[in-house]
C-alpha cells in the first residue's frame, strides 16, 4: 500500500512555476531627471530600467525624495496570469560612490492591471537597500498587461536628493502561449532605442545651423481626456474580462464621420483646421487628378520629447526645402510597404504613398495630400491607414499635417507565417475597425525654429464583445492632445 500512498501524494503535489521572460520596448513614468549631457537626456530616462545594465538607471525629476513618483512597463497583454515575479535592482549601481550618493528606494507598490485596466494585484514590497538585485513574487488574479512601481519609502542619499532604480526584471507564468518571436524583437527595439540615445547624444553636442527645432529637448504635457458622445447608453452582461456583451445604442450619439462632415468640432479646432479636414476628405473621396511625386527627404534627428510625433515617414519632411519631389510614374496613391524599425518592438511594414502637389512647386511645395500606411505584427496584427494633407509655411517648416486615421485588426491574412508555409492554404484576411481618429498638427516657428507643437485629435473606438476589453461604458468619441514646448538647454548632467 505504501506505494500507492507515495503516487497519490506525488499526484497531488503543485505544479512547479514556469516562468517565462517579458520584455518592453519603453517604460515611463510620472517624471525623471532632465539634466543633459551633451544637451540630450542621454541619462536617467525611465527606460533604462529594462536594458540589464546597472549603470544605467531611472532617476526620478521632482524635489525631495521622490516619495510618490512611480514607474509604469506595458508588456504584451495576457489574457490570464498566475504570478508576476520582479527582479529589482534598486539605487544607481554603476558604482559604489553613486549608490550611497543618490537615494535608494526601500519601499514600492506594484499594480498590475489587464488591458482593460482592471487592477489584477496590488502588494507592498520592501527592498533592502543593499547592493544587488531582489527577487519578488506577485500572485495575480486575472490579466496581465501594465505594472506600475510607486515609491512608498526611501533611504536617502548622502549627497543628491534624488533616488533612482537601476533595473526592472519581468517574469510570468501563464498558460497562455509564450511567444519568443514577439518577446525578442522588443527586447532588440529597445536596446536601439539605447544605442539611439547615446548617436543623439554626440549629435546634440554639435548641432548644425540648419537644425530645424529650437531645441534638442520638448517638454511634453497631455490634454485631459474629455468624452464628447458615449455610444451607448448602458452596457450589460460582464464577459468577465473587463467589458461587456450587449450595449444599448444611444440615440444621441453622433459617430466620429458625422461630426467632421457636420462641421460639429470642439472650439480648439480653428476655422483654419475646419478647412483643412474639409479638403482632407474631399481628397479622400476623389484622391485621382493633380500632379503626383515620390517625395524623398534626409531623415531628421527628432528632439528628446518629440520621439514618437505623427510618423516618422511624414516627420522626414518637417523642412520644404530638404524634400526632392520625383515625378511619379502614375497619378494616384501609389506605395509599397516596406520593414522598418520603430520604437515599438514587434515588426512592422510601413510607406509613404506618392504625394499629389496642391500649392507651391516641386522645388518648394506649400501644400501636398498622401496616404501612409503601416502593418504591426503581433499576436494580433494590424494596419494603420492614414490619409495626410500637410502645409509648410512662409519659413519652409511644417505649419499643420491634418491626419484621417483608420485602425484595423487582421486576422487569418498569414501575416506572422512560419518560414516555408504555402500562402494558399491561409485563409484570406479579414479586417475588422477597431479606432478611427482625426488629427490635426500645429507646429510654431520662432526664429526660423519649430519651437512648439500641439496636437488636438478625436478619437472613436469600436468595441468587440467577443474581445478581451468587450465593449466599454465609456465606448464612443473622446478628445484629447498634447502640447510641445522647447526646453532651455539643461546644466550638465554627473
Amino acid at each position: 500500500m505504501r506505494p500507492l500512498v507515495l503516487a497519490a501524494l506525488t499526484l497531488a503535489a503543485p505544479a512547479l512555476a514556469d516562468f517565462k521572460r517579458l520584455h518592453a520596448e519603453r517604460a515611463t513614468a510620472s517624471s525623471f531627471l532632465e539634466s543633459n549631457w551633451n544637451k540630450y537626456q542621454e541619462n536617467y530616462h525611465p527606460t533604462y530600467v529594462l536594458d540589464d545594465d546597472p549603470a544605467t538607471a531611472w532617476v526620478e525629476g521632482v524635489d525631495g525624495d521622490g516619495v510618490g513618483e512611480s514607474l509604469s512597463v506595458r508588456v504584451s497583454a495576457l489574457r490570464a496570469a498566475k504570478t508576476l515575479k520582479l527582479v529589482i535592482t534598486p539605487g544607481y549601481q554603476k558604482s559604489k560612490a553613486l549608490f550611497t550618493a543618490n537615494g535608494t528606494p526601500t519601499g514600492l507598490e506594484v499594480t498590475v492591471r489587464d488591458a482593460a485596466e482592471a487592477i489584477t494585484a496590488q502588494q507592498a514590497l520592501t527592498l533592502a537597500p543593499r547592493w544587488g538585485a531582489q527577487t519578488f513574487e506577485v500572485p495575480l488574479k486575472g490579466g496581465l498587461a501594465s505594472i506600475t512601481l510607486r515609491v512608498t519609502a526611501v533611504k536617502p542619499g548622502t549627497k543628491y536628493r534624488d533616488t533612482c532604480l537601476s533595473d526592472v526584471q519581468l517574469f510570468v507564468d501563464s498558460e497562455v502561449p509564450y511567444d519568443k518571436r514577439v518577446e525578442d524583437a522588443k527586447r532588440q527595439a529597445m536596446l536601439a532605442w539605447k544605442q539611439e540615445r547615446l548617436s543623439a547624444a554626440k549629435y546634440f553636442g554639435a548641432l548644425p545651423a540648419t537644425y530645424p527645432f529650437a531645441s534638442s529637448a520638448f517638454r511634453v504635457k497631455d490634454l485631459p481626456v474629455r468624452v464628447l458622445g458615449r455610444r451607448y447608453a448602458r452596457v450589460s452582461e460582464s464577459n468577465g474580462e473587463g467589458g461587456w456583451l450587449k450595449g444599448e445604442r444611444d440615440p444621441a450619439f453622433v459617430e466620429l464621420d458625422v461630426r467632421v462632415e457636420r462641421g460639429v468640432l470642439p472650439p480648439e479646432f480653428d476655422a483654419d483646421d475646419r478647412a483643412a479636414l474639409k479638403a482632407l476628405r474631399e481628397l479622400m473621396a476623389s484622391p485621382k487628378g493633380g500632379r503626383w511625386f515620390s517625395a524623398s527627404a534626409r531623415p531628421v534627428r527628432l528632439p528628446d520629447g518629440l520621439d514618437d510625433l505623427l510618423l516618422p515617414e511624414v516627420m522626414a519632411l518637417v523642412r520644404a526645402s530638404e524634400v526632392t519631389l520625383f515625378e511619379a510614374r502614375a497619378d494616384g496613391l501609389e506605395l509599397k510597404l516596406k520593414p522598418v524599425i520603430r520604437r515599438g518592438a514587434v515588426p512592422r511594414e510601413a510607406a509613404l504613398s506618392t504625394v499629389r502637389l496642391l500649392e507651391g512647386t516641386a522645388v518648394a511645395p506649400r501644400r501636398v495630400f498622401a496616404k501612409h500606411v503601416e502593418v504591426v505584427f503581433e499576436r494580433s496584427d494590424y494596419e494603420l491607414t492614414s490619409w495626410l494633407l500637410i502645409d509648410w509655411g512662409d519659413e519652409g517648416l511644417l505649419k499643420r499635417v491634418t491626419v484621417w486615421r483608420d485602425e484595423a485588426e487582421i486576422s487569418g491574412g498569414g501575416r506572422m507565417m512560419e518560414a516555408g508555409v504555402d500562402p494558399k492554404a491561409v485563409p484570406p484576411e479579414v479586417r475588422t475597425l477597431t479606432h478611427r481618429a482625426v488629427e490635426v498638427w500645429r507646429f510654431t516657428v520662432a526664429d526660423a525654429k519649430i519651437a512648439a507643437v500641439s496636437r488636438q485629435a478625436l478619437r472613436s473606438s469600436f468595441g468587440d464583445p467577443t474581445s478581451i476589453e468587450g465593449l466599454q461604458a465609456d465606448e464612443g468619441v473622446s478628445q484629447l492632445g498634447a502640447v510641445f514646448t522647447a526646453l532651455p538647454t539643461q546644466a550638465a548632467a554627473r
